[in-house]
């Protein structure tokens, strides 16, 4: 609830990779500020899409560690 003022955006499976692994990546939407979904629904990162380009702001998922 507390990024609920920017709208959700689902992504796709090679779209979620791309946030996970800090990349950029190409989506077509209106420049602004948005909460980024996983394929399978978990919320991933608040990001910004600017000029077709989408990249994370602040990243919100468990990076599993090397064991």
């Amino acid at each position: 609830s507390l990024f609920a003022q920017y709208p959700a955006l689902q992504l796709s499976e090679k779209q979620s990779r791309c946030v996970r692994h800090g990349a950029q990546f190409t989506f077509p939407k209106p420049d602004g500020r948005y909460r980024f979904y996983g394929a399978d629904g978990e919320f991933l990162a608040l990001g910004q899409v600017q000029e077709g380009c989408a990249k994370t702001i602040k990243s919100f998922f468990e990076v599993n560690g090397l064991e």
